[in-house]
């Protein structure tokens, strides 16, 4: 695996979503490591068992309906 490749844990996921980008500091770097990410300006990877950490915490924190809505909606 190369060195320069970062890995991606379910909290840069979570944190955007769940916390106010203005209040805390974790969820506006996560964002904004996000998007550098989708832009190609970083490359990273992640873990299925990372999705399922994020699955569960939109369970947990927005209720089950709204993850089966999202999960057919994409």
């Amino acid at each position: 695996m190369r060195k320069d490749l970062l890995y991606i844990d379910s909290n840069v996921f979570v944190y955007p979503v769940i916390y106010n980008l203005q209040v805390v500091d974790e969820a506006k770097k996560s964002k904004d490591l996000l998007l550098e990410i989708a832009l190609g300006k970083v490359e990273a990877y992640t873990a299925t068992v990372t999705w399922d950490e994020v699955a569960w915490v939109v369970r947990k924190v927005f209720g089950f309906e709204f993850s089966k809505f999202e999960t057919f909606r994409s």
